[in-house]
């Protein structure tokens, strides 16, 4: 018997009300019984989305950045306030922009020791 996977659109470019949308994606993906995040939007909406969706951010098992464009990776400072010990892969060229947003505000005592994998 195969395996249920859904795919949850968080955030992109169009929405219906209560949900908002904006110029960049995010997905939560379930797949036997874990959480995988694939990006974060441009802003932190896609988390305004979660909440109104009833998903808690804090369940997420894993994040995954496709890559570092700011519509793809920009709302990494709203996951990381949320979830600040999660492991988030991406490519080597992406891990700039994640220790970025890790250093945009003065709060990175927070993410001491954040590894990123390599892929």
């Amino acid at each position: 018997m195969g395996q249920k996977v859904t795919m949850t659109v968080l955030i992109d470019n169009v929405a219906s009300e209560p949900l908002v949308s904006e110029w960049g994606l995010s997905i939560l993906i379930t797949a036997d019984n874990r959480k995988i995040l694939l990006d974060t939007g441009a802003s932190s909406l896609f988390a305004q989305n979660a909440q109104c969706l009833g998903i808690d951010l804090a369940d997420i098992d894993i994040g995954v950045l496709s890559h570092a464009h700011y519509d793809h990776a920009d709302g990494l400072d709203t996951f990381f306030f949320t979830e600040p010990e999660s492991a988030f892969p991406c490519e080597r060229g992406s891990q700039r922009k994640l220790l970025r947003h890790q250093r945009r505000n003065d709060e990175i005592q927070r993410y001491p020791h954040r590894d990123f994998e390599r892929t």
